[in-house]
């Protein structure tokens, strides 16, 4: 199993400060870090596995967020890679036990 991830990345910029006197975060800067600099991270991974075990025939699992996907999506058909199939999977919830996480509309379950 290969894992890889940015939560360093993340976690050098963004800090939890009630400290009034500190500028608040740059929301456009918040959105570069956790979106687009994640997606490139995710898609020098996922080049990377192509390029090494691209003839191979493998399952590959992407616990990203839903909004990554346009990103992942762009980069794969670069690739030469097209959308067959896509199910919803619930990695993990930050709901407690007795909530049922939302589903977005005209998804089922996998």
């Amino acid at each position: 199993m290969r894992l890889f991830g940015s939560r360093r990345l993340i976690a050098r910029a963004l800090t939890t400060d009630d400290d009034p006197s500190r500028p608040p975060q740059d929301p456009d800067a918040v959105y570069d870090l956790i979106v687009t600099r994640r997606d490139e991270v995710l898609l020098r991974a996922a080049t990377e596995l192509h390029r090494e075990r691209g003839a191979d025939d493998l399952v590959v699992a992407v616990v990203w967020g839903a909004g990554h996907m346009p990103g992942l999506i762009k980069g794969l058909w670069a690739l030469g890679y097209r959308v067959q199939d896509a199910h919803w999977l619930t990695v993990f919830s930050l709901h407690h036990d007795h909530e049922a996480p939302p589903r977005p509309p005209g998804r089922g379950t996998a």
